[in-house]
Formats: C-alpha cells, structure tokens, sequence
C-alpha cells in the first residue's frame, strides 16, 4: 500500500479536526498498488488471488483474481477499507481493472455494515479481453442503491465494516443472494480513495504553497 503524504494528512487534520483520532476513518488518497512481493493487500475471499509480477497499467504488480472452487469472481476487504468514508470526504473508489477471461464480467462494489449491504447501481462491465481500464465508483445516494438492511446511506459509509468487489450482474443483489459464476480472470491495481474535485484542488494548492515556502532563499544572518 502506498505511503499516504504529509500534505494529505496535514489536510486531512486540518479539515476533519477531532474525527481524525478516529482510527477507522478512511484517508484522501489511499491507494493499494500491490508493489510488493506477494501482499495481497488484506483482499481475501472464495476467488483464487494471486500477486503478479508485472503486467500492470504501469508494467509493475499488480493483483489477479480468478474463479475458485466454485467459479465466483470477486473479493472482499475487511482492514483498511472498513471504516469511515464520509469524515474524510471521500466521494468515490478508484481502480484500474482489466478482464483477460474468455467471458464479460460485471463488477460491482458494494459497502457492508452488519445487515446493510449498499451496492453500486451500475456495474462496470468488461468484455472478455478488455485491456486496463480506469473507473471510479461513486458514492453518491445516485450511485448506490440499498439491497439489504434497513440503515441509511450514510450510516454504512460512516460504519463500512466489509468492501466488496464481485460479478454481479443486473439488477443489483445482496451477499445473501444467488451470486452467478463466470469464466474471467479480473486483474486489479491502483483502489484509490478518491474526494470531490474540489478538495483535489484545495490539496494542489496547498501543495504549491508548501514547494514555494520550501524553496524561498533565507536571507542573511543578522
């Protein structure tokens, strides 16, 4: 997992303020890349995942997940992707995905807190060879839909206790439901936190203000 900045965290102290003693909230920015040897970056699950080597968006690592034993495609995060989303900010989860199986696949994310399960509305669907492609999954009241439980949406991404990404075909459907097979071999990179435009540009600019105060010349001793 990638190294969160000093400049996210400053920003991220700044804008939260006594929420960030919160362990559990999620940061701008995190990212899994799966550059180390072997890590699955706490992904488990039924599917068979394995660290590749190379072959990546950018040539690196990145992760691979194939059908199990019973040739379901999708896994599942209960470390650093369980907690709090909203505090933060974050409005959306980035990833890179590619299909290199010899059927379409229809990813879906969904976000789960005890008996509430919100899954996204639309799935990102990859034909059978699809190459990288970059999505972001929203997590707007219009881009999730409630499939089990009773609570809000902003209860559950303030609570999220498991994430996960699986194929799901439409309509959308819970964990407790008939969860389809399929023939693809998913690759996965780059699952990013992401937050609304706005907060990217406050972060460049406060960025830009830090280089320059770094490199400003100190004057003369006195």
């Amino acid at each position: 997992m990638r190294t969160i900045s000093c400049l996210t965290a400053c920003f991220l102290i700044i804008a939260a303020g006594p929420a960030m003693a919160r362990a559990e909230v999620i940061p701008i920015g995190q990212t899994d890349d799966f550059n180390e040897v072997g890590t699955l970056e706490n992904w488990g699950g039924g599917a068979t995942r394995t660290n590749i080597a190379s072959g990546g968006p950018d040539g690196s690592r990145y992760l691979r997940i194939s059908p199990g034993g019973q040739g379901k495609v999708g896994a599942y995060n209960l470390s650093q992707w369980a907690g709090d989303y909203v505090t933060a900010g974050i409005t959306g989860v980035a990833m890179d995905v590619k299909n290199d199986g010899p059927q379409t696949v229809e990813l879906r994310l969904l976000f789960l807190r005890g008996f509430d399960e919100y899954a996204a509305i639309n799935p990102l669907v990859l034909p059978a060879g699809s190459g990288w492609q970059h999505y972001v999954f929203g997590l707007s009241a219009g881009d999730l839909t409630r499939v089990a439980g009773t609570n809000s949406l902003s209860y559950v991404l303030g609570n999220v206790a498991r994430l996960l990404l699986h194929h799901d075909p439409n309509p959308p459907d819970s964990t407790g439901g008939a969860s389809p097979v399929v023939n693809a071999t998913v690759g996965i990179d780059n699952i990013t936190a992401v937050p609304e435009p706005a907060t990217w540009l406050l972060l460049a600019i406060a960025g830009l203000c830090l280089l320059g105060h770094a490199r400003r010349p100190s004057g003369p001793a006195r």
